[in-house]
């Protein structure tokens, strides 16, 4: 009887073993899972977590920190294609007023020969020479203050990219 008694212990005990490893194993395996699909950079796996212990807790912060990463790409992303837009629409600008400038030279440098050729409307011609010249500073200005919003557009999109890959590793 005493060995009955053992045996039946001794089943109970390997019963109740494959039951608590197996309690353990499933969801350190499927956090295990998770963690690896992370690091391959694959933000869709998702399980549900019905564990109140410690694996339930780890499996809710990664799924929490897997959040946290999809909306940080998402931002960066917004953020990356708003500065490109950006960017564009600084070199339209600035292509636009050097054309602006090429015309006004053009134009200058007709009112220089006219001032050759037409010696008794110097006056005239010398005040337009002049307002043409004040409108070639302040076209130059605007060229240079487009061409550094251009510059910093352009910084500022690379620093982006930059912390989007460093992210992503």
């Amino acid at each position: 009887i005493m060995i009955i008694f053992i045996l039946i212990g001794l089943l109970l005990a390997v019963i109740i073993g494959i039951f608590m490893a197996n309690y353990i194993n499933v969801p350190l395996n499927k956090i295990k899972k998770f963690a690896e699909l992370l690091s391959e950079y694959n933000l869709s796996y998702k399980w549900e977590i019905q564990r109140g212990d410690e694996f339930g807790q780890s499996g809710e912060a990664l799924h929490k920190a897997q959040d946290n990463i999809k909306n940080i790409i998402k931002t960066i992303t917004s953020d990356s294609e708003d500065m490109s837009a950006a960017s564009e629409e600084l070199s339209a600008t600035s292509e636009e007023l050097s054309a602006k400038f090429e015309d006004i030279n053009q134009s200058t440098s007709e009112i220089i020969k006219a001032i050759v050729d037409n010696s008794d409307s110097s006056e005239k011609i010398n005040a337009s020479v002049e307002e043409i010249n004040a409108n070639v500073n302040e076209l130059t200005d605007k060229v240079l203050e487009s061409n550094n919003l251009s510059s910093e557009a352009k910084g500022r999109a690379i620093e982006i990219k930059s912390k989007v890959k460093s992210s992503i590793k």
